[in-house]
């Protein structure tokens, strides 16, 4: 699953217990895990974003 970091989706990563060190989670029905990605190119234009607020 990939998605954004926005608040509904984080508060989802705290609820099934997302973090750094545990990046999946279990399906129910069968067990296998679902490995959680954070959206890479959102991320990127965050960090951009960030950088032009502390510098301009």
């Amino acid at each position: 699953m990939v998605n954004d970091m926005g608040p509904s989706n984080l508060a989802l990563w705290r609820y099934l217990n997302i973090s750094n060190e545990n990046t999946s989670f279990k399906y129910l029905n069968t067990g296998n895990s679902i490995y959680i990605f954070a959206d890479t190119p959102h991320l990127l234009k965050l960090f951009r974003n960030h950088l032009l607020d502390v510098f301009i």
